[in-house]
């Protein structure tokens, strides 16, 4: 049970330092906004120090500081590595005579730390970032009203970072719909061109109508279903983009049985496919279940076992299996073409095509699509490839309690 916990919490960590991440704080410098901020702090509650800082997997980082010449510190040795556990103020009124804190390197040498108090910076989406804290040398403790004052703070903190994030998200918003625009008009034309060029050998064809030209017909006509069942998989991709970049997506959670959810998904591809190939099954026997958004959901694995077929001549295989930490993994294994491994690390970037694709239809939206209704939905996926050999994708998601044993 305790290793349990355990998974869980560093499941929990990489989440809230992926977050941090998103927001763009790491290592930027100081802002007049949010250095005001600690001024004021400091101010009202009398202390030689305020910082606003940020933790992230091993260290603590000054986005602002004042009173104090370091940049940053390790996470072992932070004070607010225990802010950010809870919601309150954590208050410390004499580092000295407390057992986590006396022999801290902090406290035994500069800055001497004796009084530390610290609120947490907890955006909206109920991560603690980091947090807004007062330093002094010298033993003290606040009044009810600086706590007050210092949580509000903390507040007004978390706000210029929804600010400061949203005005990027904007600027990058205004930068896709350009990009996107382009795609759609390159990538649309090709297919477009291709059902016309297949209409007119249809009506050429009825015109004399045989035996032979009717078998003809027939390919046109499965021609125009493939161009056009292409586009629409393109159009879905771009609708659905455009709803996470303008955040009006709709999310609505359910319990979801994962065994039956997927086995249903495939199935129905495998019914739909022209070529006859069909995706194999790999399914744990004990029931696991989750709370997503379904369609979000459905839209992922079906995104990435297309991608499977698509890139691959042989069928792939879904497996669905626990994983420790009450987790979930839905991975998806093809043996395609793989991906050039210096181009892995673009995979998840709107608009990227490996080089290797060769001209097949595809707006490049897909696996970034993917990757934000998964993290919008609890989860995390990881995807390794090998050029010619294959690719897997693997989905971790949080199952609901009492589904593992």
């Amino acid at each position: 049970m305790t290793e349990a916990k355990d998974q869980q919490f560093d499941y929990n960590e990489q989440k809230r330092s992926q977050a941090l991440r998103d927001y763009n704080m790491a290592s930027t410098t100081g802002e007049i906004q949010f250095d005001a901020l600690a001024e004021l702090a400091q101010t009202i509650c009398d202390t030689e120090i305020a910082l606003i800082s940020f933790i992230d997997n091993d260290r603590q980082w000054f986005k602002s500081k004042i009173g104090l010449d370091l940049t940053e510190t390790l996470k072992i040795y932070s004070f607010c590595q225990y802010t950010i556990k809870g919601d309150e103020v954590y208050e410390v009124r004499d580092a000295t005579k407390e057992h986590l804190f006396r022999n801290n390197p902090l406290v035994t040498g500069d800055p001497y730390i004796r009084f530390y108090a610290g609120a947490p910076l907890r955006t909206f989406t109920g991560y603690r970032m980091g947090t807004l804290c007062v330093i002094d040398s010298r033993p003290k403790s606040l009044t009810k009203q600086q706590k007050r004052s210092l949580a509000l703070l903390a507040d007004q903190v978390v706000d210029q970072m929804e600010l400061k994030r949203s005005l990027a998200k904007q600027m990058e918003i205004s930068e896709q719909k350009e990009k996107l625009a382009l795609m759609v008009s390159h990538q649309f034309r090709n297919p477009v061109t291709a059902i016309q060029s297949n209409m007119e050998l249809i009506k050429l064809s009825i015109r004399e109508l045989t035996s032979e030209t009717e078998i003809d017909i027939l390919s046109y006509c499965e021609k125009i279903n493939e161009q056009t069942k292409d586009m629409v998989d393109m159009l879905d991709d771009v609708l659905l983009f455009g709803q996470i970049t303008s955040a009006s997506s709709d999310k609505k959670l359910k319990s979801i049985g994962v065994q039956a959810f997927c086995k249903k998904i495939v199935n129905d591809m495998n019914v739909s496919r022209a070529d006859r190939r069909k995706a194999q099954l790999d399914l744990a026997k004990h029931p696991l279940s989750i709370e997503a958004d379904e369609r979000e959901l459905s839209h992922v694995i079906k995104n990435l076992l297309s991608n499977a077929f698509k890139y691959s001549s042989e069928s792939p295989v879904l497996k669905v299996s626990p994983k420790k930490g009450h987790l979930v993994n839905i991975e998806i294994k093809d043996k395609g073409i793989g991906i050039p491994k210096n181009e892995q690390e673009f995979l998840f970037q709107p608009y990227f095509r490996a080089s290797n694709v060769r001209g097949i239809m595809g707006t490049g939206l897909g696996l970034s699509i993917t990757k934000e209704l998964i993290q919008n939905n609890g989860g995390e996926i990881d995807i390794t490839s090998s050029s010619n050999k294959g690719t897997t994708a693997i989905i971790t998601l949080p199952t609901t309690k009492n589904t593992q044993s």
